[in-house]
């Protein structure tokens, strides 16, 4: 069964004869890197009726959409288009948001601007079609932004990697992300999740924690 959020859940559910209780919608809200101290509290919390767990639990609404309207569309040579959403969206380096369009579906897209909230893209697909069918004043929801913000570095060198039509001063690990929050397991990458974690990964991340991703990177 579903629904837990307090270790006081756990147990209300063990002592209705539950053999085992999983863990779904809860992981949206406890970051990748918390895990390992995040579960054991919940089980203690379980055992001793109390509730300290919520500690590394966030309260943000990650799944809201937010409606928008376009503003401005500017059309580019090899079917790029830059459109500008109404309102603010902060983000930081390495982070990305969905749009989603009503009766088309969403996509996950990285921001080029905070204010106005602006993207480039490309058309590839059935969603991006849709985005290059906009109009001013059209309406578009976003929800996020998602994942980590990019690690810092003080080296004069960097390689440089790039995907999609951005650029960033780090390798950039692509996968397929549905849901931005950990829950769909479709962005996992040499065991981790590059929707919390990611989108962006340093070699020397990639190189120590996933030897099977890092083994086909060389170094020079």
């Amino acid at each position: 069964m579903g629904g837990i959020e307090t270790g006081g859940d756990v147990k209300n559910m063990m002592d209705a004869g539950a053999d085992f209780v999983g863990i779904g919608s809860l992981f949206a809200s406890v970051h990748p890197d918390d895990w390992k101290d995040f579960f054991p509290a919940l089980k203690e919390d379980a055992l001793r009726g109390d509730d300290n767990s919520p500690a590394w639990r966030s309260r943000s609404e990650k799944m809201k959409y937010q409606p928008r309207r376009v503003k401005n569309i500017q059309d580019l040579p090899g079917d790029v288009r830059v459109l500008e959403l109404d309102g603010s969206l902060p983000f930081k380096a390495g982070e990305f948001v969905f749009l989603y369009i009503p009766g088309t579906g969403e996509k996950p897209f990285a921001v080029m601007k905070s204010s106005p909230p602006t993207f480039m893209i490309r058309k590839r697909g059935a969603f991006t079609s849709g985005v290059m069918e906009l109009e001013k004043e059209s309406l578009i929801f976003t929800r996020g932004s998602y994942g980590k913000e990019s690690p810092g570095t003080d080296k004069k060198n960097v390689f440089i990697a790039a995907g999609g039509l951005g650029e960033d001063v780090y390798l950039s690990v692509e996968t397929p992300t549905r849901c931005g929050v950990g829950l769909c397991g479709e962005c996992e990458c040499g065991g981790h999740l590059t929707c919390r974690e990611g989108t962006f990964f340093t070699y020397s991340y990639l190189k120590g924690l996933s030897p099977d991703i890092g083994d086909l990177i060389h170094e020079d």
